[in-house]
């Protein structure tokens, strides 16, 4: 009887795993609507990375900070030659950091720290390496 009973208990297991694997789902990110974009950004820029400062705010955290210098304002109100945009990943966050040399259109909005910050997910539209020379 209790061999019948491993035998039932060795057939149950795996089925019973992927019945609960079905009903157990992992945190996604929700897509957007292209029409809700607009709304989203207050600053579009065509700019240059020139420079990057990474930073921890905390263990779970890591942030970095890039100084890039704006060669186009495409939407909204900006008059300085530079801006600061902060990024961040972590269990919460998942912005694609900039790195020196990246170049490309740039959809902002203010943080709460004067700078700005990426308007929504994959908010940086960059050239491939080598397309243009913005040094200048």
């Amino acid at each position: 009887m209790i061999a019948n009973g491993r035998r039932l208990a060795r057939a149950l297991i795996p089925l019973l795993t992927i019945a609960v694997a079905q009903v157990i789902h992992g945190s996604g990110i929700a897509p957007m609507e292209l029409k809700d974009l607009p709304g989203q950004t207050s600053v579009v820029v065509l700019g240059h990375v020139i420079s990057v400062r990474t930073t921890q705010r905390d263990r779970a955290v890591l942030e970095k900070l890039a100084t890039v210098k704006v060669i186009a304002v495409l939407r909204g109100t900006y008059t300085e030659h530079v801006l600061k945009v902060r990024t961040r990943t972590g269990l919460v966050f998942f912005d694609r950091h900039l790195e020196v040399g990246d170049a490309g259109v740039l959809f902002l909005k203010p943080s709460a720290r004067g700078d700005f910050e990426a308007a929504y997910p994959g908010s940086f539209a960059l050239f491939q390496e080598g397309t243009f020379n913005s040094a200048k």
